[in-house]
């Protein structure tokens, strides 16, 4: 399981006092009003950082983050990626995951057989699709119907497949 999820990319500055604005990758992009801290991914290393504040300008956020005052530091962190600990993500309801844990799980049929690893979970407008890559690819449907139990311990997930899937 991972530790961090991440939540936003810095795209380029805004304004002059060190504001940034920031392509959100969450479902929930309000999640930044609440948040006290950061952890800013530059040069594959993780800085916790205290946010100041958050706004909204169309479907970006805008970002300021405590120690960055100037348009010139802002710029230091374009393209950084930005992330939560797993203690500060959003909480799950019964019987939904962190895309994150899904990922590498083994996929097998309802009677054992391996179909193979789930290797990226698609959103679609009406629900998740899990694509799953074993000798095959298959596109599973995140609902009930198909995806029939998740074993997070075991690091398992049993599928109904139908033909064509």
């Amino acid at each position: 399981m991972t530790d961090y999820f991440r939540i936003g990319v810095i795209t380029k500055p805004h304004g002059l006092k060190g504001e940034m604005k920031v392509f959100p990758v969450t479902e929930d992009m309000r999640r930044f009003r609440h948040l006290d801290t950061v952890f800013v991914e530059r040069n594959s290393a993780k800085t916790e950082m205290k946010v100041k504040g958050a706004r909204f300008q169309k479907n970006m956020v805008l970002l300021s983050l405590d120690g960055v005052d100037t348009v010139e530091e802002a710029q230091t962190y374009t393209n950084a990626v930005l992330y939560v600990d797993r203690a500060h993500a959003i909480p799950l309801e019964e019987g939904e995951f962190y895309v994150p844990d899904l990922i590498g799980m083994d996929v097998v049929t309802e009677d054992g057989k391996p179909v193979g690893k789930l290797t990226d979970v698609l959103s679609t407008g009406a629900n998740d699709v899990y694509v799953v890559q074993g000798k095959e690819e298959h596109l599973i449907p995140a609902v009930k119907e198909y995806v029939r139990s998740v074993d997070m311990e075991k690091g398992a997930m049993t599928v109904h497949l139908i033909e064509g899937m």
